[in-house]
């Protein structure tokens, strides 16, 4: 299994960005937590019901087992039509994707899209919205959050993107990419 917190050779992260930009469009009541987990392990409620009902998507839980073709089956999962748009949750051990959290039973990422990399390799984008899960993601978090208000009603803007949406090539270290076995 590798992985990747940098974007591949090749992948174009703007159609995607775009589609997150929208799915984090603010909602009146949508706060940080349930986008962002750093305060609490409520990995379930904020994969399968916070993110779905605060992005307007329908979200479908899987779990992993070991040596899956993820690519492939995502692609094909992510294809089946839905009268909303559909994420895959899956349910993973702490350490998918490269992650180095304190989560070692398990814990919930969402897949975002498939790609390809410049040599025909084949991923999954996931979404980690745990701030801990790696050194990426622990060092931006650190940074972005020490002059906001955590706890404010609404979801901070300027985290979201830092965190996120990312720029340039890039997306916000949440995002990772998996190769797979």
């Amino acid at each position: 299994m590798c992985n990747c917190l940098d974007t591949p050779d090749g992948y174009d992260v703007i159609p995607l960005r775009n589609k997150l930009a929208g799915w984090l469009a603010m909602k009146p009541d949508m706060q940080l937590t349930h986008c962002i987990q750093w305060k609490t392990a409520d990995c379930h409620d904020r994969a399968l019901k916070f993110i779905p009902h605060y992005w307007d998507v329908r979200a479908t839980e899987i779990e992993i087992r070991r040596g899956e073709n993820l690519t492939q089956s995502a692609a094909a999962s992510l294809a089946k039509k839905a009268f909303k748009e559909k994420v895959l949750v899956y349910k993973t051990d702490g350490k998918f994707a490269g992650a180095t959290s304190k989560f070692t039973g398990f814990h919930y990422v969402i897949l975002l899209a498939t790609g390809g990399d410049l040599k025909g390799r084949g991923f999954c984008v996931v979404f980690d919205p745990d701030v801990s899960a790696t050194e990426k993601s622990r060092e931006a978090w650190a940074s972005c959050s020490k002059d906001a208000d955590l706890d404010a009603t609404k979801a901070d803007e300027r985290i979201l993107k830092r965190m996120i949406l990312g720029e340039g090539k890039d997306l916000g270290p949440l995002v990772r990419y998996f190769y797979g076995p």
